[in-house]
């Protein structure tokens, strides 16, 4: 499936600031959107305008027409969570929030159990089989379309699911993958857990399973801004904190990945406030707009026969909140424009991104293919093996990424000879 067309969040914030003209309702109605799932208006909290405020938006699925009340009645429990919890993020900052509530009625409710094929229900929500991770799936572009009817700027939906018998856990999308959060009637209590994942990104902190996070899962873990995978916890000083004492464990594995020692809503629903790391992520709210490129690196060639290439980076600023960096290493067989080189890197990228929607994906590997070699890395990471690299055409693409957003490419083009490689 080809990407969702985006539209620019800082446009349709400002856009959203503005009176209603008729040249602003054109630009909306000309943005790409898919077609949406007309939700009827159950009630508005509008309190802010403009770029600073915050739109959450709540639909149900698994909802007959007569239960209305009852998803009613779940919406106004979780935000009650919101408004009250002391660790909550939308409590703190109330006047910045927008919630709107919308309904869609099903026919039946959701399935319950994993593998089962999704009901006629409004966005056919229901649970992927076990090998593929066992979480909820939905039809996205319906509820993106159903969200956008509701609020244009929207930036995350709650989807409250009412399933045919329980389901324990809820599930949080990223931003870059939706910001969705779909949580079963009941369990509201982790809706700010929940929207912790979908707008700020945050990775979940409690251990499980008593093993290592895989090698190939390496990859995922640079999208969540409070874990790390270095245990010297140097990722957090470019979040500002000069010292943060790190546990291992987190993403539900025993070791290989590392958090803040602090108690955190990420690990324990019932914790009282967020991490440092969480919480200064949180502090530095939503961005507006894609961080700079990098600075082109310097590529490093190997100083004798089977040594590996590598690359150096440079520290991004502070300021320019970059979260993670990503580079791809493409090895060409034919001449390549950077436009296909572009839209091969976006590809690469949605690969590994899609890996944060599941616990567990060695199918998905680390993001690479037979002639793109991946790296995902934390922003504190300044060089970077290649790997020994056979006589060819080469092109290294690096971009940075805050939040919501991937920077322009650097791209770098280089040969390496025959007398470079191994025999």
């Amino acid at each position: 499936m080809s990407p969702r067309p985006r539209v620019n969040r800082a446009d349709l914030r400002a856009l959203r600031s503005l009176p209603m003209t008729p040249l602003a309702l054109l630009v909306l109605a000309l943005a790409p959107q898919e077609p949406a799932v007309a939700p009827s208006v159950l009630w508005r909290d509008v309190r802010a305008t403009g770029t600073s405020s915050i739109d959450l938006v709540f639909l149900p699925d698994g909802f007959r027409a007569e239960e209305r009340d009852a998803f009613e009645r779940s919406v106004r429990t979780a935000v009650e969570r919101l408004e009250t919890l002391e660790a909550s993020f939308v409590r703190s900052a109330r006047e910045r929030w927008n919630l709107h509530v919308g309904f869609v009625p099903s026919r039946e409710a959701c399935p319950s159990r994993a593998g089962a094929l999704a009901r006629d229900t409004a966005f056919r929500t229901h649970l992927e089989p076990d090998e593929e991770g066992g979480l909820f799936a939905s039809d996205d572009a319906a509820i993106e379309g159903a969200a956008r009817a509701l609020a244009p700027g929207r930036d995350a939906v709650v989807v409250i699911v009412r399933s045919a018998g329980r389901v324990g856990f809820a599930t949080g999308d990223l931003p870059r993958e939706g910001a969705r959060v779909r949580l079963p009637e009941g369990f509201e209590d982790a809706i700010l857990h929940e929207l912790g994942h979908s707008l700020f990104a945050l990775g979940d902190e409690y251990v499980g399973r008593r093993r290592p996070l895989p090698t190939v899962e390496n990859a995922v873990v640079p999208f969540y801004p409070n874990l790390t995978l270095d245990r010297s916890g140097a990722r957090f000083a470019t979040l500002g904190l000069t010292s943060s004492p790190l546990e291992e464990g987190a993403l539900d594995f025993r070791t290989g990945v590392f958090r803040s020692a602090a108690p955190c809503v990420m690990r324990d629903l019932e914790a009282t406030r967020f991490c440092p790391p969480c919480a200064a992520v949180i502090a530095a709210g939503l961005p507006e707009a894609p961080p700079p490129p990098p600075e082109p690196p310097r590529l490093v060639a190997p100083r004798g026969e089977g040594e590996p290439w590598a690359v150096e980076l440079t520290s991004a600023p502070r300021e320019a909140h970059v979260l993670r960096r990503l580079a791809v290493l493409f090895r060409l067989d034919a001449a390549t424009d950077d436009a296909t080189l572009r839209t091969r890197f976006a590809a690469a990228e949605a690969r590994v991104s899609r890996k944060t929607r599941y616990m567990e994906s060695p199918w998905l590997g680390d993001g690479s293919l037979a002639d793109e070699a991946v790296f995902s890395m934390e922003p504190q990471i300044t060089r970077r093996e290649l790997g020994v690299l056979a006589p060819g055409q080469y092109v290294l693409a690096l971009a940075q990424a805050n939040l919501l957003e991937t920077s322009s490419l650097v791209l770098v083009r280089f040969e390496v000879a025959p007398s470079a490689a191994p025999r």
